[in-house]
């Protein structure tokens, strides 16, 4: 099979799941991440919140982008660890649970292609609301500054990467050990708590906040950004390696 046949088969697949996954994590996406950020921008000074949170960071931001990326990238998890468990489980887990993933081998597309299609599906449709969701509030901030901020390169390279990093390392926990679960339930239970444990962690030691995520992804000096740069690697061999199980898995099915 020539790469261009199989990017074109990983577009398919992707177009297919982002058809059947955009408008119900749409609507809950923004009504969960609304109800994080909207209502503080119009309680009492718009960048308070903001402000308040920058505190928390051993490097204050210096404008609105970096700000309302380090920002996002703390309150998105745990909306985002419910929604992409959910999300992840119902196009692996449970798929396989009903024999549903039987389907694919009739597909005249590879088991490769089905893989990769859907997760891109997934990432995009979940990634595009975060950014749109993050846009929205700094309108809501600054709507005098707004493109002033978002049209800068440093700027946008800022929010698009910080907000990808965590996505992706989500991404690959959950992915894992979906594959790999034996049943639904257990792949929710396993990847909630896989991930939450990190801010248990960080709860209970503050000073290792800044070496485990979410935090991790908003370093912005040596040597805190190898320990992002660490969990970015192993969410590829995550990755990586549910893409095999996946394939091996669909086999037996």
């Amino acid at each position: 099979m020539g790469l261009s046949n199989l990017m074109i088969q990983i577009a398919r697949v992707a177009a297919w799941e982002v058809a059947g996954l955009s408008r119900p994590l749409f609507i809950l996406l923004l009504s969960v991440v609304f109800s994080f950020y909207i209502p503080s921008s119009f309680v009492g000074h718009p960048m308070m919140e903001i402000k308040d949170q920058l505190d928390l960071y051993p490097i204050a931001a210096r404008d609105l982008s970096e700000s309302i990326a380090n920002a996002g990238v703390v309150k998105f998890y745990v909306p985002l660890i419910l929604i992409i468990s959910f999300s992840v489980m119902n196009t692996f887990t449970r798929e396989f649970d009903s024999g549903l993933a039987k389907f694919y081998l009739s597909l005249p597309v590879s088991k490769l292609a089905v893989i990769a299609g859907k997760l891109l599906g997934s990432f995009l449709t979940i990634y595009s609301v975060e950014i749109l969701v993050s846009l929205l509030y700094a309108y809501l901030l600054e709507p005098s500054n707004f493109l002033n901020y978002f049209l800068r390169l440093d700027s946008a390279i800022t929010l698009l990467s910080r907000l990808f990093c965590e996505l992706f390392f989500i991404f690959g926990v959950t992915t894992y050990i979906c594959i790999l679960a034996p049943k639904s339930w257990v792949a929710i239970v396993l990847s909630t708590f896989s991930l939450y444990s990190f801010l248990l962690v960080n709860e209970l030691q503050p000073s290792l906040k800044w070496y485990l995520p979410p935090q991790v992804f908003c370093a912005g000096e040596w040597p805190l950004q190898f320990f992002g740069i660490l969990f970015i690697s192993i969410s590829i061999l995550l990755m990586l390696w549910s893409f095999y199980a996946f394939v091996r898995r669909l086999e037996v099915t």
